[in-house]
């Protein structure tokens, strides 16, 4: 290294150690502050736990979509309302079989979560506001085969996903706008860049005797290989797991020749850049999947753009709708944060429902100010995740960024957290905070603990680069 380099790298350690009380005392406040705002420990918990603040909520909560965030957010508005109401076009979604058909879960769990008083069949195709209230929805117009229905609702919960129902509705109503000011209508505060990703998967049926082979350590359920790029080198990941009979996934970004045989995602293994190589296992594991090539699924999918509605920077929204899940953020799938995602939102709605005291069981209304909370609230959980997975989207020049963003936004901060995530590799403490900030177990403000910004430093004076 220069001394053009090594000398502004010495004065900043030098400035670290000489700092360090002091810069230990603004990380323990800010740390402490972030912590309550970003981090959803209270929300933990108060889940499952019965009111404390009166009686449940009278009235009916409509959820617009049998998701897993819809079905989640049910079992939750169970604990606080007299009725939960979810409408789906697709039956089978609002079942116990979507959580046992999309997750690992045992049915006896699902018994547990899932409470809905009544599911509908049909698609959300309007709402009404009340003529008392016109800042307040009353009614949730749902279609079916045969008949229109007019659903009453104290809370509106959407749930539609990527078809984001509420955002179409809503300007009918004249939600959403406000022509007294120059503030943007919601559907104008809409962020979108395209990561250009493209995944192929190998399904593949494992008999009892040729489960029976697998190399140990593959048997369970789950993942067995994840194989993540430095993005310096590589913009390819191989993701292997069992799980309703996925066996392989491949990932990239930018233009793709996607593979499609066990041969193919043997090729592929071995075109990686990594530090370390694909272990031998996987190579043994592909040669006896063998012996069912021909019985594979093959999906090719190229992901859709990352989305991401403001909403608590909206105006003149109605009090009582939510959005949950991909209805308010889509974002990329690699690090599978979705229903982190919409379990980070529905732990806040618990929480704010829990604070909301009910004097007489006959309250119906909800306050006036009830969506705005809660979407400041999720706003400072989920927007971590958007900004995270965007961060790791732009260290790859095949991405589209955000209008009026390039590339290079913010590279500095994401070059530093890379650096951390590096030393992980062989530092506990560096190690340890990576897994909780990645698991929404603590800020992101922990990659900047005084210790570590030191470790980073001497890193660079000793070995001339991160």
């Amino acid at each position: 290294m220069s001394q053009v380099i090594l000398k502004p790298v010495t004065t900043a350690a030098l400035l670290t150690l000489t700092l360090y009380p002091f810069l230990k005392w603004i990380f323990i406040r800010a740390r402490k502050k972030l912590t309550a705002e970003q981090i959803g420990l209270r929300d933990l918990e108060l889940l499952g736990k019965p009111r404390t603040n009166g009686p449940k909520l009278s009235g009916t909560v409509v959820i617009c979509g049998g998701s897993l965030a819809g079905l989640t957010a049910a079992r939750v508005c169970h604990d606080h309302f007299e009725n939960v109401i979810i409408v789906e076009p697709e039956a089978w979604l609002s079942t116990q079989g979507a959580w046992f058909q999309t997750t690992n879960m045992k049915m006896v769990f699902q018994e547990q979560l899932l409470r809905v008083d009544q599911q509908i069949t049909g698609s959300v195709v309007d709402f009404e506001y009340d003529p008392d209230d016109p800042h307040r929805l009353a009614r949730v117009v749902v279609r079916q085969e045969t008949e229109t229905l007019s659903i009453p609702a104290t809370l509106v919960i959407d749930c539609t996903g990527p078809f984001c129902v509420g955002q179409k509705l809503l300007p009918r109503l004249g939600f959403g706008t406000d022509k007294t000011t120059d503030e943007e209508a919601f559907d104008k505060l809409r962020t979108c860049y395209d990561q250009k990703m493209h995944y192929s998967t190998l399904q593949l049926p494992i008999y009892d005797d040729l489960f029976q082979q697998l190399p140990k350590g593959t048997h369970h359920n789950g993942p067995n290989l994840f194989s993540f790029p430095d993005s310096r080198y590589d913009r390819k990941i191989i993701f292997s797991q069992i799980a309703d009979r996925n066996i392989g996934m491949r990932w990239q970004w930018g233009p793709a020749s996607l593979p499609t045989t066990l041969d193919e995602f043997a090729e592929f293994g071995q075109s990686l850049k990594y530090d370390e190589p694909i272990p031998e296992w996987w190579y043994q594991y592909l040669t006896l999947l063998k012996g069912v090539e021909g019985a594979e699924t093959i999906k090719l999918v190229r992901v859709p753009p990352s989305v991401y509605t403001p909403f608590h920077k909206a105006v003149n929204m109605p009090s009582n709708w939510v959005a949950l899940g991909d209805s308010i953020m889509r974002v990329n799938p690699v690090f599978g944060q979705g229903i982190n995602k919409a379990l980070l939102g529905i732990a806040s709605l618990n929480t704010l429902l829990h604070d909301i005291h009910v004097q007489d069981k006959d309250t119906v209304n909800l306050p006036p100010d009830f969506s705005q909370q809660f979407f400041n609230i999720q706003a400072k959980k989920i927007e971590l995740m958007w900004d995270g997975v965007k961060g790791v989207d732009y260290d790859y020049d095949t991405t589209t960024p955000v209008a009026e963003e390039t590339l290079s936004s913010q590279s500095l901060i994401r070059r530093y957290i890379q650096a951390v995530q590096r030393l992980a590799s062989h530092d506990d403490e560096a190690a340890t905070t990576t897994w909780h900030v990645l698991m929404f177990l603590a800020p992101p403000i922990d990659y900047f603990r005084p210790t570590l910004i030191i470790k980073l430093l001497w890193t660079l004076l000793t070995k001339w680069h991160i």
